[in-house]
């Protein structure tokens, strides 16, 4: 199935929310830099802030390019992204600007790690109101390269919890 770039877009715009830049990834702000990333791969930890400082700087091209060819996306529908383009459009469309907030291995999956983030407006675009200010995002990451990026639903909280 070909999917193009255009239409990439406007699907995941509707739903919220290689290259690469400089030689040592910016640290996570506003976490705790102990739990940010431990027990994650360096590699795979620096993929993800390689990532999300060249969305931050609406720098596309440099974030299509850690997006392996045929690479896997998720949000509302699956993709996958067989060109740079549609890499290109993919990133592009994410309205909003994150912070990482956590970054963990998963288990099961040695080359994924799951991240959260902290969302807001982007330079030219409002975030939106659906996204409830954070995302989680489960990333593969292989030989330096994001072969999936599976965005989580946030978990929904139990009202009836103790608090």
């Amino acid at each position: 199935m070909r999917v193009a770039p255009i239409l990439i877009a406007a699907a995941l715009a509707a739903t919220g929310c290689g290259d690469r830049g400089a030689a040592e990834p910016p640290a996570p702000t506003g976490a705790d830099p102990a739990r940010v990333g431990a027990g994650v791969d360096d590699a795979e930890r620096d993929v993800v802030l390689d990532w999300i400082a060249a969305i931050n700087d609406a720098d596309y091209e440099r974030a299509a390019g850690l997006f392996a060819p045929g690479a896997i996306v998720e949000q509302a529908v699956v993709i996958e992204l067989r060109t740079r383009e549609q890499a290109i459009a993919f990133n592009r469309s994410l309205p909003c600007r994150a912070e990482l907030t956590d970054l963990e291995p998963v288990p099961e999956q040695p080359e994924a790690v799951l991240s959260a983030f902290r969302l807001s407006d982007g330079p030219d675009r409002r975030c939106g109101q659906g996204v409830g200010g954070g995302a989680r995002v489960l990333f593969v990451i292989e030989d330096g390269e994001i072969l999936e990026w599976r965005q989580l639903p946030e978990p929904v909280e139990d009202p009836d919890a103790a608090v």
